[in-house]
């Protein structure tokens, strides 16, 4: 169910799986992601540094830990926590998170270099080219701004905002006041991990049911 993204039975069943096993990390981590996306922001935080604890470091609970300090507006942990998540699993999705922190922190520069990071390495990746853009304007290189905009215009996605966003800008060059990080308001209660993002979704559920495997796996390599 948790694969399957059926929230609710996959918390029914983890929770009944790490009753039964408290020993269970796999359980343990992949239920503190259900329970962050699901507003249970204390316990999914409990969960996940639990997590962490137990079985090390891990690209989806660092990851996960990052996406709820962010809701709560503390950027500097949340920051240390995707350089985690960056150190676990390189990957695009920790790039573009470490790019929208720095922007919030106004460290311009830092959030440039991280989304054209993820560009290099996806080139499908729009709501990068969208976050490039709002960085590029602030940085008042208006081409290369525009250009990022204009990807985003062009692009056939399934995330509408951004490219109804980007048109409004090419057309008014009026950036938003209070642009959406992750594609979600500020004050959002649910969502928080993943904010509605399939791609996303995806890569933590897949993260999380071979973390254990796969990072540990790691970590032994290193050791020897």
């Amino acid at each position: 169910f948790f694969e399957a993204n059926k929230a609710a039975l996959a918390r029914d069943y983890l929770e009944r799986a790490l009753a039964a096993d408290s020993k269970n990390e796999k359980a343990r981590l992949s239920l503190g992601l259900v329970c962050g996306d699901g507003g249970e922001v204390e316990r999914a935080k409990k969960l996940l540094k639990d997590s962490i604890r137990s079985a090390g470091t891990s690209f989806a609970a660092h990851y996960g830990l990052g996406r709820l300090l962010m809701a709560e507006k503390k950027w500097e942990e949340a920051l240390k926590e995707f350089k985690n998540a960056l150190s676990a699993r390189p990957s695009p999705e920790a790039h573009y998170a470490l790019g929208c922190v720095y922007f919030q922190l106004n460290r311009l520069r830092m959030a440039a270099r991280h989304l054209r990071k993820v560009i290099e390495e996806d080139r499908y990746y729009i709501e990068a080219f969208y976050m490039l853009g709002l960085v590029l304007s602030r940085l008042g290189e208006a081409d290369a701004a525009r250009a990022a905009f204009q990807v985003v215009s062009e692009a056939e996605t399934n995330e509408p905002h951004y490219r109804s966003s980007a048109r409004r800008i090419l057309r008014t060059g009026q950036l938003p006041a209070n642009p959406k990080i992750f594609g979600i308001n500020g004050d959002a209660t649910k969502a928080l991990i993943t904010g509605g993002d399939r791609r996303l979704a995806r890569v933590l559920r897949e993260a999380a049911l071979g973390a254990m495997e796969v990072e540990s796996g790691s970590a032994a390599v290193t050791a020897r």
